[in-house]
């Protein structure tokens, strides 16, 4: 979890960096946040000490800021948590897959991802690989989002521009 947060903040530094050089803005981390996923943590629940293990949902604890993205083409969301005792003061972690990897690289042509990010940049040398995380291999991260506004509330609504996927 550490290497991970790690990796994350050095991703993040180098995105910075690269955003100051190419158009002159620098970043503010002074709010910046970040979220795990997949992650066991002892918590309270109705009483209870128990070990939550989180796979395809974030914390959303009263007040607790999280990421909820949507695919390469689509909007992300920064929300804060409701502290729902129901869900476990949980929330989706993002859209959800509808295809898995394989079936995605199988039906979607490079042409479709194109069509489907809709001007989203990317590396074009990448496309058949990427074929794997095209937009419509995902659940609709609008009606995601409306499902769960018990769960959490919106903050901020990002649009991707610039979509990079190491290999």
């Amino acid at each position: 979890v550490r290497y991970a947060a790690a990796s994350r903040l050095a991703m993040l530094e180098r995105s910075a960096a690269a955003l100051r050089e190419a158009i002159g803005v620098r970043a503010e981390f002074a709010d910046a946040f970040g979220t795990s996923h997949n992650v066991v943590e002892w918590e309270r629940h109705e009483g209870e000490e128990l070990l939550v293990h989180r796979k395809g949902a974030s914390p959303a604890g009263e007040g607790q800021a999280t990421i909820i993205p949507g695919s390469m083409g689509g909007e992300t969301f920064h929300v804060v948590g409701r502290g729902e005792a129901a869900s476990m003061r949980s929330s989706s972690h993002g859209a959800g897959r509808r295809l898995s990897r394989t079936d995605a690289r199988r039906f979607f042509s490079a042409g479709d991802l194109r069509r489907q990010t809709g001007g989203v940049c990317y590396d074009a040398r990448l496309a058949r690989a990427l074929c794997e995380e095209a937009p419509d291999a995902y659940r609709d991260i609008q009606r995601v989002m409306r499902a769960q506004t018990d769960l959490v509330t919106i903050t901020r609504r990002l649009r991707t521009l610039v979509c990079h996927k190491g290999g």
